[in-house]
């Protein structure tokens, strides 16, 4: 995985035991999706009526920072950051590079720091113009 050269042998294989897990976790949702709307006339309209309630459900969780944005889980509470930008949940294993404890202060998600950076690299042009 990502940033694993940092870890040592032990948490190293572990880190790509779980990233495999999450891989096929994600393709095994893919599969039931796709099962689900192309299925024929044999399931029921109660079953895809039960599948849209869940994917909004997910949708909703995410949507509020209750489930982390990256792996779409609401578990591991004690691990979770809200972003400060986007008020968005992110699990501090599921960032990039991995974070090994909760920061102190104000945070924001990768996509928020990169469109802060940009917003402030665009103001030190508009002053080095004026």
């Amino acid at each position: 995985p990502k940033g694993s050269k940092n870890l040592l042998p032990g948490e190293r294989a572990a880190a790509k035991k779980e990233e495999g897990r999450r891989k096929r976790e994600a393709k095994e949702k893919v599969r039931s999706y796709a099962d689900l709307g192309s299925s024929a006339e044999g399931s029921s309209e109660d079953e895809e009526a039960k599948a849209v309630r869940e994917r909004k459900a997910v949708e909703a969780a995410v949507s509020s920072g209750e489930a982390c944005l990256l792996c779409r889980r609401e578990d591991h509470e004690e691990y979770m950051l809200l972003c400060d930008g986007c008020n968005k949940g992110f699990h501090i294993m599921c960032l990039q590079p991995r974070l090994r404890t909760i920061p102190s202060g104000d945070w924001s998600c990768p996509l928020c720091a990169a469109v802060e950076k940009k917003e402030e690299e665009r103001d030190c042009v508009l002053k080095a113009r004026e």
